[in-house]
């Protein structure tokens, strides 16, 4: 699957779905995450075989993101995580944290600041349109 490839939109389409209504129905900041797994098994689900450890999902992810982005919203990549230690939700990748920084984002801030405040706004974005 290769940015271009009707899989490749398709999977762009559905993570961006899967993600606002995610977003939609959170009542706390923890309920807007998924972790990488957990979105590689919604995409299954959908007959799209995306490894959430290795090939194109980075690359969906980014594309969604610019997606929102140029909609004037928020980083929904964001909500991706990857599983810590203890099997609860932690942090996006530092692939996040690179995508976030350039061009056309341009965040700027520690880590933690640019993580929270994309996920806050994505959810207020989805709270507003529902």
């Amino acid at each position: 699957m290769r940015v271009g490839d009707p899989d490749f939109d398709r999977a762009v389409d559905l993570s961006i779905d899967a993600l606002r209504d995610l977003a939609r129905q959170a009542r706390r900041f923890e309920d807007a995450l998924i972790t990488y797994r957990q979105l590689s098994e919604r995409l299954a689900v959908d007959n799209l075989l995306v490894p959430y450890h290795q090939g194109p999902l980075p690359h969906i992810l980014e594309h969604a993101s610019r997606r929102e982005h140029a909609e004037g919203r928020g980083l929904i990549s964001a909500l991706v995580v990857q599983q810590g230690f203890d099997g609860r939700p932690s942090m996006p990748s530092g692939g996040f944290f690179a995508m976030a920084r350039r061009a056309p984002f341009k965040r700027s801030g520690s880590n933690e600041a640019i993580w929270m405040t994309e996920v806050q706004r994505v959810i207020d974005e989805c709270a507003e349109r529902s």
